[in-house]
């Protein structure tokens, strides 16, 4: 994966790619539209911090882009929870 290269043209095709499922996967669970796009911002800094961790071996990157969506999709509802 040329982002674990630190590749910024990298990331910026996987983002248009992939920021469309990441976001509908993200609205399916706060059902908010900023909670959303929190999740989409969160989900792509993570990969470009944690993209030498990803493993080929586990899965492939739109399975770890979902997976990561859905769990901050989930600290953010709980985040809001605890606002409120």
């Amino acid at each position: 994966m040329r982002i674990q290269n630190q590749d910024a043209e990298a990331l910026s095709q996987l983002y248009d790619e992939a920021s469309g499922l990441v976001y509908s996967v993200a609205m399916r669970i706060p059902d908010n539209v900023a909670d959303a796009e929190v999740v989409v911002v969160d989900v792509f800094s993570q990969v470009w911090k944690s993209a030498a961790s990803w493993d080929v071996g586990r899965g492939s990157v739109t399975a770890w882009l979902v997976l990561m969506a859905r769990s901050r999709a989930r600290d953010r509802v709980r985040w809001r929870k605890s606002r409120t």
